[in-house]
């Protein structure tokens, strides 16, 4: 899969379908739409089996959050809806950035 990655739509405690990035040196995600009181955690791999949270964004991002970038990208990626209502609609883009 090529950057940049997009999911759209995302619901309430919804996990969105996993991406193979590839080599990267750097990530950003751009995370928008209603958020319902939900918050959304990026989750990585690098075997595109065994998920777990990216560091940067371990307590996961809300509609208040700056862009987070990510030094260390894993190989496979998927955001992953926390809580939320029947208003969330969240989407989720991830793309390539250089490192200054």
């Amino acid at each position: 899969m090529t950057l940049p990655v997009t999911w759209t739509q995302l619901r309430a405690g919804a996990t969105g379908r996993s991406a193979e990035i590839g080599d990267c040196p750097a990530l950003c995600a751009i995370v928008t739409g209603r958020f319902g009181g939900a918050r959304v955690v990026l989750e990585g791999s690098q075997q595109g089996q065994h998920f777990g949270p990216v560091t940067a964004f371990g307590d996961g991002i809300s509609g208040d959050d700056a862009p987070p970038v990510i030094g260390w990208p894993p190989r496979h990626i998927r955001p992953v809806v926390i809580g939320g209502d029947s208003t969330t609609a969240i989407n989720v883009r991830v793309v390539a950035r250089q490192p200054r």
